[in-house]
């Protein structure tokens, strides 16, 4: 596979470990396991095509955990619906389309049942864009139409949350409501979405022993020639056990691009950088990424952040 050559990356190995708390509340569909944890940092060099960027926005998300009335759920395909919801509504938990070509959670949200056929877009297309929506996906919510991007289906409202995460945790990608309340919890959605609760169910008093803790910040390196360093600090970030899952849109992704299929028990990672110009200069903001499998039944993990891939441009 032909490798991105778009950022040079000065790293620090990021260490993933595990433990059991027992005072963590979880659903039934999490199959009798508790959540594990990964904690790290590294170190990203915005160099080359990046000198003249900054980073305008940040998200650590693990794509197989949801969060529902104060508990993880699970979400083996990373469609946006627990397994349990997919059972109980009738769509496959192993299978991010089950009918239609229509992301299973907006076929669910949009029609209220899971008859995806009568909402799929004539003449779309199922060529997932790099961060894994394809043109049924977007046109299905008529982002096609609504904004002329560079790249279609990355950050439509150009509030900084990916489309993709925000379908899969609720929120709209049609409207620029990253500083909204949706669930009247006192959190913004966009810290909500950040910390791993969920902006459209109040869990205001979730215990945070179920929350993604990350951040990002600016610092400096000797190592780091032309452009800004910036510094991921993850300090916790929870995963759990699940079955095997193969994504059958794999075989068309252009090169590059996200990858959800995952062996049993591994967690499909997101890191998700939105870049600007920096003040005086000029460009489209720039979506980078970094997808990390993590295997919940190591107990130690050392694992670098590479390279970021370029999911695309979209408009200022």
């Amino acid at each position: 596979m032909k490798k991105s050559l778009f950022l040079i990356i000065v790293t620090i190995p990021i260490l993933f470990f595990y433990q059991n708390c027992a005072e963590v509340p979880l659903q039934k569909d999490l199959p009798g396991e508790e959540p594990y944890y990964g904690k790290g940092q590294g170190e990203i060099c915005l160099s080359g095509p990046y000198a003249n960027y900054t980073v305008d926005s940040f998200y650590v998300v693990n794509l197989n955990i949801g969060f529902k009335e104060d508990k993880l759920v699970l979400d083996s395909d990373a469609d946006g619906l627990s397994d349990g919801d997919e059972s109980a509504l009738g769509f496959d938990p192993l299978k991010r389309r089950s009918s239609g070509g229509i992301l299973d959670s907006l076929c669910s949200s949009l029609t209220g049942t899971n008859s995806c056929e009568v909402i799929r877009p004539g003449g779309c297309t199922e060529t997932p864009n790099r961060l894994g929506l394809t043109d049924c996906d977007y046109r299905s919510l008529n982002l096609h139409s609504l904004y002329s991007h560079p790249q279609q289906g990355l950050d439509s409202d150009k509030d900084g949350i990916p489309d993709l995460v925000e379908i899969l945790r609720g929120t709209n990608p049609n409207i620029r409501d990253e500083t909204d309340d949706t669930d009247r919890d006192q959190i913004l959605n966009s810290n909500e979405i950040l910390r791993g609760t969920n902006p459209i169910y109040s869990d205001r008093n979730a215990s945070v022993l179920t929350r993604v803790l990350a951040s990002i910040s600016k610092t400096s390196s000797t190592s780091c020639a032309g452009g800004e360093v910036w510094k991921i600090n993850i300090d916790q970030i929870p995963f759990v056990r699940i079955p095997e899952f193969v994504d059958t849109t794999d075989s068309s992704n252009p090169v590059g691009a996200l990858s959800l299929s995952h062996a049993k028990n591994e967690n499909v990672i997101l890191i998700y950088l939105k870049l600007r110009p920096q003040v005086g200069q000029s460009g489209n903001p720039m979506i980078l990424f970094k997808g990390l499998k993590i295997n919940a039944d190591i107990p130690e993990f050392v694992l670098d952040v590479n390279q970021f891939v370029k999911a695309g441009e979209v408009e200022p």
